[in-house]
């Protein structure tokens, strides 16, 4: 786990699953050893030391609610990453998001493309509702005063022809207000 792997790239959700895991277990440690050496010191469950470990709950809580709420999502496989990849050439291709949605579940994007025809997206999940997930990350774009069209695929033979016959683009030649959507894609993603 010495190799960060950022927001957008391969390995992501499996990455920030162990990083959450990890700070879930130390706050864990530091609460039980707040405890134990509040009572060493004291003799007594009353002490400034457990107050402290109590309130090292919280976080450790709120950790473990996120690691749950991405549990179920998984990285793409490698060959298909491999795959869109080298169809996305240097362009705006980001993977691995997991979109927060406040009106239903939340889902994983497992390739978000950002060109200036607009945002391809794909989605493994075939139950999606591909209008409101289309409408609710458009919302999120015109907030950030960035509108774009934006496209969900379902299928994804269907993603990775439609990125093959788009123009290719460099990710250091493209406007801001491309940098801009993507960052938005990004902020919106767990």
């Amino acid at each position: 786990m010495n190799k960060k792997i950022t927001k957008g790239h391969y390995g992501y959700i499996g990455y920030k699953k162990k990083r959450l895991l990890l700070q879930a277990l130390i706050l864990l440690l530091g609460m039980a050893g707040f405890i134990v050496l509040g009572y060493y010191i004291t003799g007594s469950n009353k002490n400034l030391f457990t107050l402290v470990a109590v309130m090292t709950a919280i976080p450790m809580v709120m950790q473990i609610v996120q690691l749950i709420a991405i549990s179920r999502f998984h990285s793409r496989p490698e060959e298909e990453y491999q795959k869109v990849r080298e169809l996305a050439g240097n362009g705006l291709l980001n993977t691995d998001l997991v979109i927060a949605n406040k009106d239903g579940p939340s889902y994983d994007i497992g390739y978000a493309y950002v060109h200036s025809g607009g945002i391809l997206l794909y989605c493994a999940n075939e139950k999606l509702d591909i209008a409101k997930t289309e409408e609710y990350i458009r919302n999120f774009l015109r907030l950030n005063e960035c509108d774009a069209p934006v496209t969900v695929l379902t299928d994804v033979r269907v993603f990775m022809k439609r990125l093959k016959s788009l123009p290719g683009e460099d990710r250091a030649d493209v406007p801001d207000e491309l940098l801009r959507q993507e960052g938005v894609l990004r902020a919106i993603s767990m």
